[in-house]
């Protein structure tokens, strides 16, 4: 029985670290999806200021940057939940 439990739980370990490896690769793709986005949306909005004249004050570097910084907090807040979720279910 002990040989069991043992097995049972490295193959619980390896699953949550493959688990969060894959997490962290579908965040950084998404991540890159979401930078193509605001490049395409940077250079309508550079159409917008040639037909109307108006200045945008953010640059493609700043808008990336302030991706990154909402793709952080969206994973931040999904961590919480996921914590309350697991409390909540007995899971801990």
């Amino acid at each position: 029985m002990s040989e069991d439990s043992r097995l049972r739980s490295s193959i619980r370990d390896l699953a949550m670290r493959e688990a969060k490896l894959l997490d962290s690769i579908r965040i950084a793709k998404m991540g890159q999806q979401i930078q193509r986005r605001v490049i395409v949306f940077t250079k309508q909005n550079d159409k917008l200021v040639e037909e109307t004249g108006i200045q945008s004050i953010v640059t493609e570097e700043e808008m990336k940057q302030y991706v990154d910084q909402v793709i952080e907090e969206v994973m931040r807040k999904k961590a919480i939940t996921n914590r309350t979720n697991r409390t909540n279910s007995g899971d801990t």
